[in-house]
Order: C-alpha cells, then structure tokens, then sequence
C-alpha cells in the first residue's frame, strides 16, 4: 500500500519542477495523484517513483495540511478532473 496519504504536502526539492509543492489528493496501489502548487494542476505519478523520490530526498514531506485546506485542494482536483486536466510525469 502507499506511504503517501491524502493531504500530505510534499516539496519537490530538485530537478524539472524544484520549488513546487505536492499535495496528495489521492492513491492506491499504482499510483499516486498530486494537486501541484502554484500551478494548482492534477499530476499522476506511479507510485514507485513517488516512493523512490521520498527515500531519495527528492520529494520532501513539509506538514499534513488542515482539513479546511485539504477540502479546497480535494475541490480543485474535483474540477480538474472534470476538465479531463490530468499530466502524466
């Protein structure tokens, strides 16, 4: 199962995308969905990357974000998905 869960905020600290933020807005056992920040964009990574991103420090765990703000991400990846605005990494 995942090591990421639903409302983690993860900073992404080197590569293509260093300085975004990534929440996680859903998972499951091949995947895991990111509300990216400021881009407020849905992105999909498999899970094994995302795994190996954290164990190498690429991906860096800041806080588990409130339940108020939690929901506005969750909404902003409702629309998201509505809008068929899901990237592939």
């Amino acid at each position: 199962m995942s090591t990421v869960s639903i409302g983690e905020a993860y900073a992404v600290t080197t590569g293509t995308f260093a300085g975004e933020f990534y929440i996680c807005v859903e998972t499951n056992r091949r995947y895991v969905k990111f509300l990216t920040l400021p881009n407020m964009n849905t992105v999909q990574l498999p899970l094994t990357e995302v795994t190996s991103g954290i164990s190498t420090g690429i991906l860096e765990l800041q806080e588990n974000l409130p339940s108020h703000v939690i929901d506005v991400c969750m909404k902003q990846h409702t629309k998201n998905e509505n809008e068929k605005s899901i990237h592939r990494r």
